[in-house]
């Protein structure tokens, strides 16, 4: 092939892949408004992200991720890739024709590319541009191959769906309802598929007679859909069908498996464990996002529904809200700029003379045998169940598994001298989306809240108050009714006063007091986005961790003389009992630091326990005893100030935002 004849080849496909005159289409009023709702959609949604989750953490998310999750899930979306391949094979296959297998894979990639550049995953659709002009497939075929996977694809999540609502237990989503939408799900696409060829013909019917387009046209239109419905006929009659069923459960089965691992390779440098986000919980937040991303207003290439859906679905599964925003985005945008870039380094190869016209007619002693077929499908779900096991260990087996939740030998020995610390207390804490609290050196834990965030202790110590959903909450440290104080706009870190007789909180750029008597509130500080607050002293005194453009600083608050100092950049803000030592995480989280509060000068430094990075560090009660969380397992530790050790107090993992209560000696 000539130089000329090539370049015109690869403008011709870039041009009818993209088939978009920007023109015309935004002449179209209908379509303007379209694409204005779409920004909007994608607008309004980051504009809701940023005021709850900043960039830097969005960055620091993803450059933080595990390394070793992130090549599992590029091993399963390749398993995906391969799935999906195999079952266009088979359809084509059926139809009377065979394509070149790695000719196909990489329309597969190129397919995976376009998925989410258009709403409603129309830029699938260039899938069957492709199997026709380069690759020679008639369009009966191409469009019998396309809609039945399209089809199964739907069968195969409604039968994932279903399953998920037998496994699931979920306080906030009834599994009635989540069985009644799979139920659903299943029952209309597999009534589509018994009804297809059905449907086909009086579509073919309907365009020959009623379109408004010339004679030829329609003809030509009539001719395609009849074809379609021959090669799906053949298909029904070969009897693929439940092959491609079970290459469409692999496929499903491998997408969501890929997605759940770069979920984790998010959440487990973040403290948390496998079993803080098991698979048939997480995968009604992964579905729901990949099904708001096929809908018409999914926004710019898939943004703003998917992070919208995913965020609104982990919120009803129990996750606090900073953690549903920030993986939401970061994982959007990770799997887009792989599919992305796979589909375009698979679009350019493509293009390549090789690969024009490698369909080729089947003889029917070259069609693969059905043993040969069922083989390879049992091989394929051998890989997946023996996938599931190796890499996502269950609840008995996190503790044993790689990544975040094992528990290190340090770690162990610090856990079992817990009870020796020569110190008794209790200590609150956020654990898979509830309040529970525990005793230092008793393993037994109790829960007090079955959804909720940022716990805090009275100064009594007997009284709880923390966030459930914008409400500020208080309970007594033996459970029963929790009594909502006030319904905030944004509420996010809270503290008791001083005097105990209120709770301070924050929501969105003010400091909100709301008095336990009679639930009165009332604004102490505005023009602060406030994380972590915590304050001590008469008169009173505050900590705050304050949201920076480009970080976190803790700052000093002087609320009767409003007067607001920076203490250092840094994060885990809070107050030695006496309001005198100020608290700030270093940059590597490996320190915490210690700063006079008249000064601001360093007056001490605590070491993280040995092999572990720390976070959301809090001064309890006791001047000599603060409580941490491991970054690596999410386990709890206590520290003693006077001699900078540490003590484990948590083996299960996934554990955040505690508060330690110390229990004053007797005289």
């Amino acid at each position: 092939m000539g130089s000329s004849q090539s370049t015109s080849t690869v403008k011709s496909c870039f041009a009818t892949i993209m088939a978009i005159d920007f023109t015309k289409y935004l002449k179209n009023r209908s379509r303007l408004w379209f694409t204005l709702f779409s920004v909007c959609v994608t607008v309004g949604f980051f504009f809701y992200l940023f005021s709850t989750v900043s960039l830097g953490e969005i960055a620091g998310a993803i450059r933080g991720v595990s390394v070793g999750y992130v090549i599992v899930f590029v091993f399963f979306s390749f398993i995906m890739s391969l799935c999906r391949t195999w079952r266009y094979s088979l359809i084509i296959e059926a139809s009377g024709y065979q394509t070149a297998t790695v000719a196909l894979f990489l329309v597969t990639l190129v397919r995976n590319f376009f998925s989410d550049l258009l709403p409603a995953r129309l830029g699938t659709l260039v899938y069957i541009y492709l199997v026709q002009n380069r690759l020679g497939l008639p369009f009966g075929a191409a469009a019998a191959s396309f809609g039945l996977s399209f089809i199964f694809d739907i069968l195969s999540l409604a039968f994932l769906i279903l399953l998920a609502a037998i496994m699931i237990s979920v306080n906030l989503i009834s599994p009635l309802i989540i069985f009644l939408g799979g139920f659903i799900l299943l029952a209309v696409s597999g009534s589509i598929l018994f009804y297809l060829p059905a449907l086909l013909n009086i579509s073919a019917s309907i365009c020959l007679k009623f379109l408004p387009m010339g004679r030829n046209f329609r003809q030509k239109i009539h001719d395609a859909l009849i074809d379609t419905r021959r090669d799906v006929v053949k298909g029904r009659e070969q009897g693929i069908f439940l092959k491609v069923f079970f290459l469409s459960l692999g496929v499903r089965c491998y997408k969501y498996l890929a997605l759940y691992a770069l979920l984790l390779a998010l959440v487990i440098p973040l403290g948390f464990t496998v079993q803080s986000f098991p698979l048939p919980k997480v995968f009604l937040g992964l579905c729901s996002a990949e099904m708001a991303a096929s809908l018409p207003i999914s926004g710019i290439a898939g943004f703003g529904a998917y992070e919208g859906a995913w965020t609104l679905v982990f919120r009803l599964l129990g996750y606090s809200e900073q953690i549903a925003l920030l993986t939401s985005v970061s994982h959007h945008l990770i799997t887009q700029v792989y599919g992305y870039s796979l589909g375009v380094i698979a679009l350019l190869i493509l293009l390549l003379p090789y690969f024009r016209d490698s369909c080729t007619p089947v003889f029917e002693n070259n069609v693969m045998s059905r043993r040969r077929v069922w083989l390879q499908i049992a091989g394929s779900a051998l890989l997946l169940i023996a996938s599931l096991y190796l890499l996502f260990p269950g609840e008995g087996d996190a503790q044993a598994g790689k990544g975040a939740g094992r528990t290190g030998a340090h770690e162990e020995m610090a856990a079992e001298s817990a009870a020796t610390a020569n110190v008794s207390g209790k200590f609150v804490y956020e654990w898979k989306g509830g309040i529970y609290i525990g005793k230092i050196g008793i393993s037994d834990t109790r829960r007090i809240a079955a959804l909720g965030t940022y716990p805090r202790w009275s100064p009594d110590g007997r009284f709880i108050a923390y966030v459930e959903n914008n409400r500020i909450m208080l309970v007594a440290e033996q459970g029963g009714t929790a009594v909502v104080l006030t319904t905030a706009d944004r509420a996010r870190a809270l503290c008791f006063s001083p005097d105990g007789r209120s709770v301070f909180f924050t929501e969105g750029t003010r400091l909100r007091n709301v008095t336990i008597r009679d639930h009165t509130v009332t604004t102490l500080l505005d023009g602060y986005e406030l994380l972590e607050i915590d304050a001590r002293g008469i008169p009173v005194r505050l900590a705050a961790t304050v949201r920076k453009r480009f970080g976190y600083e803790v700052y000093a608050f002087d609320l009767k003389q409003r007067k607001s100092r920076a203490v250092a950049k840094g994060c885990s803000a809070s107050l030695s009992p006496d309001g005198g030592l100020i608290t700030v995480n270093g940059k590597d989280h490996r320190l915490l630091h210690l700063y006079d509060w008249s000064s601001l000068q360093p007056a001490g430094r605590i070491h993280a326990p040995a092999g572990h990075k720390f976070d959301n560090q809090f001064w309890s009660n006791n001047s000599d005893w603060l409580i941490s969380v491991s970054e690596q397992s999410g386990n709890l530790f206590i520290h003693q100030v006077s001699e900078d050790r540490s003590f484990g107090v948590t083996r299960t993992g996934g554990c955040d935002r505690p508060d330690l209560f110390i229990t004053p000696a007797r005289q």
